[in-house]
């Protein structure tokens, strides 16, 4: 799996300090938080808070730092899984967006996104964390198709796309309806998972379908000198482009007419 370049807490005190400072940005965001809020959560004084940490854009980079370090463990646990008898790509997929609204850096990555996207410090640690995600998902279809759980003609890297973007979705939902975050999340997991699967694994049928379906009969071309296009069932109103039937009478030459 990819190896993240992250920075890692130099120690345990400075672990309990970014993890409590990593809390309160989640549950504030980081334009209502305040330094006073982050004194009360470290337990830390001002002047030292300041002195250790800096400024509070520099906590919050720490702390996404933090987060990221923390959790990356679960996440590999997960996608280094081997596709295959013991473990199904569906079952898989289940279990890594079954784990996403668990996740505190996920959560923090993506609301970081809304408010500070355009923060040049915070939007490349955005790009990155998303990146290795991404990458660490590709390397799992990789291994999908080799074992056979994917079929050949489906790209890794689009797949990892689509993966990414519902567990963004996941915690973009988590946001709008706090109160129903935890609720039926396995069963949620699993849904997002078949239909991640239907969009990448051919059902049975449905290529033939639209392979029948370019299998119609071509118009029929114009016949030089007749007028009113491809002959029409009888009751058939004009299609589009034809012109109507003319009756019977007018269909006559002039001579005809007279003779009749």
């Amino acid at each position: 799996m990819k190896q993240a370049n992250i920075i890692k807490p130099r120690n345990p005190d400075e672990w309990r300090i970014l993890k409590a400072a990593a809390e309160t940005f989640l549950e504030k965001g980081f334009t209502a938080t305040t330094m006073t809020d982050l004194v009360a959560s470290t337990g830390l004084n001002r002047a030292t808070l300041y002195s250790g940490y800096g400024s509070k854009h520099q906590i919050y980079i720490q702390a996404m730092e933090h987060l990221q370090f923390d959790s990356r463990p679960r996440w590999e646990a997960v996608l280094s899984l081997e596709p295959g008898p013991a473990h199904s790509l569906a079952s898989i997929l289940s279990a890594l967006l079954d784990l996403a609204p668990k996740m505190s850096d996920g959560e923090f990555f993506t609301r970081a996104a809304v408010e500070l996207g355009d923060d040049p410090a915070t939007a490349r640690r955005i790009a990155s964390y998303w990146d290795h995600m991404k990458a660490d998902l590709t390397e799992l279809f990789k291994r999908a198709q080799n074992s056979g759980q994917l079929p050949e003609n489906r790209r890794p890297e689009a797949a990892a796309a689509l993966i990414v973007t519902l567990v963004q979705g996941r915690y973009v939902a988590g946001a709008i309806d706090p109160e129903h975050r935890d609720e039926d999340q396995a069963q949620l997991g699993k849904a997002l998972a078949d239909l991640l699967l239907e969009a990448v694994t051919p059902v049975a049928g449905r290529g033939a379908g639209r392979r029948r379906a370019s299998c119609h009969k071509p118009p029929e071309a114009p016949v030089p000198g007749r007028e009113d296009g491809p002959a029409q069932s009888a009751g058939e109103s004009p299609g589009r482009g034809h012109l109507r039937r003319r009756p019977a009478s007018a269909s006559l030459s002039p001579t005809a007419a007279t003779r009749s």
